[in-house]
């Protein structure tokens, strides 16, 4: 723990407490290092300290969120720390002037609680920054030019961080947390990459090398590819491609999405939207998941939430504000503004990859997705663009590399067509997917496919 971190949390909660109805703070003190390598090199490292508060107040239902960042993290400048705390103080005390009331908050959590421990969320290797970084890099790049890459280029990011979450509501909760994130792309040739990465709390969980090969093998695989044609096909989704898409179903279940007529799962109680196979949690108590924790933003214990189950949507995402105003509970997902997933986690399946390709008789292997954009929110309507190793499926083989395709679909026509799901649930988070999702591969029938217009 940073020595003045409690201090300092303690004594903005004061300082706020003094001008607000309702106050959450959360104090967060962290370390970053960071490895770049390119072209198989190490070509940057760096170690980032941090030490930053956020605070969430109200006051006659005015609601305010502000951030004050870089505070001083040595315990020699504690009173500098609390200078900046008191300027924030005095301009949210004139700022809440100008806010405009927000009649259907009801206010915040009312503690104290109790918390279950969930575990491996913290490795004190990580939190000690005791390991050769550069070991991990040079495996997962050997493991790649192994499969027959050529050129690596990618990541590994370490993250150590003490944080403190105190609220008006009687909540007073410490935590430390570790992660660390490998991302490694193999290339052969323009057209011809492989991506993986891997997400993980504590060091044995981090797949480096299994990330180096899958991503070489892949690239391997990809060269030569020609032109696909459109239609539709039956789609087999890695894990970091079905990301991508999937964490839309966690998003999608707030509640504030569907108030602001942003999700296509608005008016969907109730209803059969998948096979009665498929089962979508949001779980924030997964053992090692990256946005496992034993609260929410406002102090509440997180648990085990069914999204999907048995193919029907069972609930929305709610805070103790949304929920008072639907008269239900929360379940744990503050957000206090907007409700939102931790861990948007599938039902693993029993087939292998080799199976699930089996199955197909006319499909593609899809390894990777960008820039997913919506045409219509509401409704679902979604495309996004292959990238790196994308591959024609005949007969229950691959056929060959194609590529200048795009995935034109909707999300409920997705959840609808999910058909199996393979056995090799993997953690994925990265620049594509914000909210962490735990995805095997997954089989899509019946998904349309086009040719990009450019």
């Amino acid at each position: 723990m940073k020595s003045n971190l409690r201090e300092i949390a303690e004594y903005a909660r004061k300082k706020l407490a003094e001008v607000a109805d309702d106050v959450v703070l959360a104090a967060v003190a962290g370390q970053a290092s960071q490895i770049k390598f390119a072209n198989n090199k190490i070509v940057k490292t760096a170690i980032e300290n941090t030490f930053d508060i956020s605070a969430f107040v109200t006051k006659d239902k005015k609601i305010l969120i502000t951030n004050i960042k870089d505070m001083p993290t040595e315990k020699s400048e504690v009173s500098a720390a609390k200078k900046k705390v008191d300027e924030s103080s005095k301009n949210i005390k004139k700022f809440l002037k100008f806010v405009q009331p927000k009649p259907d908050f009801f206010g915040i959590a009312s503690g104290p609680f109790k918390y279950k421990k969930i575990p491996r969320l913290f490795d004190k290797k990580i939190a000690n920054f005791d390991l050769n970084e550069v070991d991990f890099v040079q495996a997962g790049m050997n493991a790649a030019l192994n499969e027959g890459a050529e050129r690596t280029n990618g990541i590994f990011q370490l993250n150590a961080a003490d944080a403190i979450l105190l609220t008006s509501g009687n909540v007073d909760i410490e935590s430390q947390a570790t992660s660390a994130y490998f991302s490694i792309r193999a290339l052969i040739e323009k057209d011809a990459s492989g991506h993986m990465n891997s997400n993980a709390r504590t060091l044995r969980d981090i797949e480096v090398e299994e990330s180096g090969r899958f991503a070489g093998e892949i690239a391997r695989q990809a060269k030569h590819p020609e032109s696909g044609k459109a239609g539709k096909y039956d789609v087999l989704f890695a894990p970091l491609a079905f990301s991508v898409i999937a964490q839309n179903f966690g998003e999608a279940a707030s509640i504030f999405d569907v108030e602001a007529n942003l999700s296509f799962f608005k008016n969907k109680l109730g209803e059969q939207l998948g096979q009665k196979s498929l089962n979508i949690y949001d779980d924030a108590t997964i053992a090692g998941g990256i946005a496992s924790c034993e609260y929410d933003a406002e102090g509440v214990p997180t648990g085990k939430i069914p999204i999907i189950h048995n193919g029907v949507l069972k609930t929305y995402l709610y805070n103790t504000s949304s929920a008072k105003k639907y008269k239900t509970k929360t379940t744990g997902n503050a957000g206090l503004i907007a409700p939102g997933p931790h861990n948007v986690v599938f039902e693993a399946g029993t087939d292998s990859r080799e199976s699930l390709i089996k199955e197909i008789k006319h499909g593609l292997y899809i390894t990777n997705v960008w820039y997913l954009r919506y045409q219509n929110m509401s409704t679902g309507d979604f495309s996004v663009i292959p990238r790196d190793g994308m591959f024609l499926i005949e007969n229950g083989k691959i056929a060959g590399p194609v590529k200048q395709l795009r995935v034109s679909e909707n999300m409920l026509n997705i959840l609808k067509n999910i058909h199996a799901l393979g056995d090799d649930l993997k953690q994925m988070a990265g620049w594509e997917t914000s909210i962490p999702v735990l995805t095997p591969h997954v089989i899509v029938k019946n998904v349309n496919i086009t040719q990009p217009t450019n």
